[in-house]
């Protein structure tokens, strides 16, 4: 994508993807991006269900956690 435009790549992710949380697996996502050249990431304070749940639902639950994006 860097190669592709001439505005920065940003990515917006959440902490988790369905009931799978822990800072590894986002580490490594972010490490990833990175790598390729990302430099701009937002974080979204809930994880995206991607079972049994519509985009809708999916906009309120789970629940916020601000406290996991604090460092």
């Amino acid at each position: 994508m860097l190669d592709a435009v001439d505005v920065p790549v940003t990515v917006k992710h959440r902490i988790g993807v369905d009931r799978r949380e822990d800072y590894g697996f986002v580490r490594d996502f972010v490490g990833a991006l990175a790598e390729a050249g990302c430099r701009v990431f937002i974080v979204h304070a809930r994880n995206a269900w991607l079972t049994g749940l519509s985009p809708k639902e999916n906009r309120e639950v789970p629940p916020l956690r601000y406290e996991v994006g604090i460092a």
